[in-house]
């Protein structure tokens, strides 16, 4: 319930702040036409650990390839399916629906490997595999940085004994280039 609950207050966050933002400031004079780099710095938190990151997205119009990568810093928790903490690689392609303004609205999907350490208190270590989704806005403050909020689902689909999924909320801080 209440992982519904997040997914649903975090899609009501990205729509609402890409509609309002939509509108403020003025008209970005980038052209998107040209290859352009996006990099990023995550940062988040939930109710099992810490969460920070880096990426970088090579945009050229709508679309762009982003190469990611995202350490969790797990708690101690007993029992807790999310206590080790985790690396995550991975690599998307994403497609920009917001051009014309200083909102940017996006989603992608790709591929994910996350590298699980001390799994579950023991000294075990675990590599999963599995496909990536993410959905975000930014909003451009000047032709070149931006703040944002982004959601990632890592979905596990090599391992039973770990979480079958591993979900991300950042605030992300973007630099282009």
């Amino acid at each position: 319930m209440i992982k519904k609950t997040m997914k649903t207050a975090t899609a009501l966050t990205l729509l609402a702040t890409s509609s309002v933002y939509a509108d403020i400031g003025d008209k970005l004079e980038r052209s998107w036409d040209e290859t352009t780099g996006i990099s990023k710095l995550y940062l988040g938190a939930n109710n099992t650990s810490v969460d920070g990151g880096i990426s970088h997205e090579r945009r050229k119009g709508n679309v762009g390839f982003d190469a990611m990568a995202i350490y969790s810093a797990g708690n101690d928790t007993a029992g807790s399916l999310q206590a080790d903490s985790q690396t995550l690689l991975g690599t998307s392609i994403m497609y920009h629906l917001e051009d014309n303004s200083n909102a940017d609205v996006f989603f992608g999907t790709g591929l994910a490997a996350i590298l699980h350490d001390d799994v579950r208190g023991t000294t075990e270590n675990d590599t999963t595999f599995g496909p990536m989704f993410k959905v975000g806005s930014s909003y451009y403050l000047n032709n070149d940085w931006s703040i944002g909020l982004e959601y990632i689902v890592a979905m596990n689909w090599t391992d039973d004994s770990l979480a079958s999924q591993n979900n991300y909320g950042f605030v992300t801080l973007g630099f282009t280039y």
